[in-house]
């Protein structure tokens, strides 16, 4: 049986990495930081400047409370964003993998009418 402590950090540094080839140099899980094991750290993942990020690698996600947490450690001034790998799709296709906040965070990010 697959350790899940160690299959969700295998995911974290999976998702630090493409954030780190995608713009974000600091990006690092918070594990490696602390040199901890996850547990009571800000998010998982550290570096993305405004973001509180949560990355779950599990096929009996709770989207809802794994969302919340990641709204609890940003606080107020963070984007929540949950990152969930889906089944079947590979470490090395995070770009592929379910980026999900809430609505409210989205709208602001759009563009406006006349401004695609």
């Amino acid at each position: 049986m697959i350790d899940v402590r160690k299959k969700g950090h295998v995911a974290e540094r999976a998702v630090a990495r493409y954030f780190k080839d995608n713009g974000f140099p600091l990006a690092i899980t918070s594990r490696l930081y602390t040199g901890g094991d996850g547990i009571a750290q800000e998010s998982d993942i550290i570096g993305v400047p405004g973001a509180s990020i949560e990355v779950k690698n599990r096929r009996d996600l709770n989207i809802g409370s794994a969302l919340l947490q990641a709204a609890i450690q940003g606080g107020p001034n963070k984007l929540p964003l949950l990152i969930a790998k889906p089944y079947r799709i590979g470490l090395e296709s995070v770009g592929d993998w379910w980026a999900i906040t809430y609505v409210r965070n989205i709208v602001p990010l759009l563009p406006r009418e006349g401004e695609l």
